[in-house]
């Protein structure tokens, strides 16, 4: 009897100790040494033991406990793959570039008029990763201060001094772009779909594209004879049959809302040829667009429904291997646009013909020509009116592997088609940092 209930109790303790794992086991052959137990109560005990499992394997058998079963990690970093194997093809850059500019002969424009010297910083951090064989995901968030020289009017145009200034912002961080795309066909047709910046897709130029590295002023960044929207949900198609030939398609919400966002599109086509002269890359596009938001016509402002539409066109030509010329070509009705034509043209050279391989010199020249319905509107506001003009000269010099500056200079005639105003010189420094 007393043996039977020391073997009661052993059990017992062996219930609560088995969490102890292989320390059961080993009672057990104490109680067997010492006759406490026979040797087939110890093999019972034992299949019993293995049978039960540990608690943790008791757990699982029975089901979790409620406090995790009512818990859903929504955490990315514990998704199947995670953060990890997502890095493996993870691509990262970014810049930093700061614009510094002053005027020159802006004392005699009233008003405000007055030369004034202002400063802007914009900072853009980008990611994108392959998504299997054909996909790719992208994105882009940008930070800035200083709404540059259009800070309180001091110098507004129509083709603009600083593609890189916030302009309605003191200070904004946003998100500019996040897609993703999908190559089908073997790569000869190409969606993409989300937050997207048309101007990576339509009127593109090799040497005139890019106010981080190019030109500063917005004429020669993109033509300003199309309405892009800014920034704002859409859809690009790119059929490329051959290498030679390619057609986009493009549309996004006009005025850039995600409101009703099929309502009053922005729709684009364009066509693109990309010939090659032995070594010399060329590049010629033409487009055609309509911008679907309502429109004040100028001539009947109680027309609020007008719909804007234009065309263009847009070239870059290698003429040697350091020199670029390039040409742009826009038309927009001149029923609600202010100027219905704009055109720029200029060169890129590069800094090796003086020992200088990464360094850029480029020169521009630009004009926005008023609609007819414009002239006649200034004219009955006895207004004197005239074409503005706007020339511009950078260099861009490669000081360190991630350190970049560009003196820039750029002059302006008869600016918002204003014949009075007095003829200024902008005087900037941009300064690029990029890994």
């Amino acid at each position: 009897m007393f043996k039977r209930l020391v073997v009661v109790v052993m059990v017992l303790l062996l219930t609560v100790s088995l969490s102890y794992g292989s320390e059961s086991e080993a009672i057990l052959k104490l109680l067997l040494k010492k006759g406490v137990i026979t040797q087939k109560e110890y093999e019972e005990l034992v299949i019993e033991l293995k049978t039960v499992g540990t608690p943790e394997e008791a757990k699982d058998k029975a089901g979790a406990e409620p406090e995790a079963a009512s818990h859903q990690d929504k955490h990315m970093l514990h998704e199947k793959d995670g953060i990890p194997n997502f890095f493996k093809g993870l691509s990262v850059a970014g810049n930093v570039v700061t614009v510094g500019q002053t005027t020159s002969g802006n004392k005699k424009n009233n008003p405000p008029g007055g030369d004034v010297t202002n400063a802007n910083l914009r900072a853009q951090f980008e990611v994108g990763r392959p998504l299997g064989e054909n996909g790719q995901v992208f994105f882009k968030t940008e930070a800035g201060v200083g709404k540059g020289l259009v800070q309180d009017g001091r110098l507004d145009t129509f083709l603009g001094v600083n593609e890189t200034a916030a302009n309605k912002y003191d200070s904004y961080l946003w998100v500019r772009e996040a897609w993703y795309e999908h190559k089908l066909l073997e790569g000869k047709l190409t969606f993409t779909f989300g937050k997207l910046d048309f101007a990576n897709y339509f009127d593109t130029n090799a040497v005139a594209n890019n106010e981080n590295n190019q030109f500063l002023s917005s004429g020669f960044v993109n033509s300003k004879a199309i309405e892009l929207p800014s920034f704002t949900g859409g859809v690009r198609m790119t059929i490329s049959p051959v290498e030679l030939i390619y057609v986009s398609l493009g549309w996004q919400r006009g005025d850039s809302q995600w409101e009703n966002i099929f309502n009053k599109p922005f729709l684009i086509a364009e066509v693109g040829v990309k010939p090659k002269i032995g070594e010399l890359q060329g590049n010629y596009r033409i487009n055609a667009w309509t911008n679907r938001t309502d429109h004040i016509e100028i001539k009947d402002p109680t027309n609020k429904t007008a719909k804007g539409w234009g065309t263009g066109l847009s070239a870059d030509q290698q003429v040697t291997d350091s020199l670029t010329l390039f040409g742009r070509l826009g038309y927009q009705d001149g029923k609600v646009y202010k100027y219905d034509v704009a055109w720029s043209a200029g060169l890129a050279l590069s800094g090796k013909l003086w020992g200088r391989n990464d360094d850029v010199l480029g020169l521009a020249y630009g004009m926005a020509i008023l609609s007819k319905d414009y002239r006649d509107y200034m004219s009955a506001s006895k207004k004197s009116h005239g074409d503005e003009n706007r020339a511009e000269l950078y260099y861009s010099i490669l000081l360190k592997k991630y350190l970049v500056i560009s003196p820039d200079v750029q002059y302006i005639s008869n600016a918002l088609g204003d014949r009075g105003f007095h003829n200024v010189w902008v005087f900037g420094l941009r300064t690029k940092i990029f890994f």
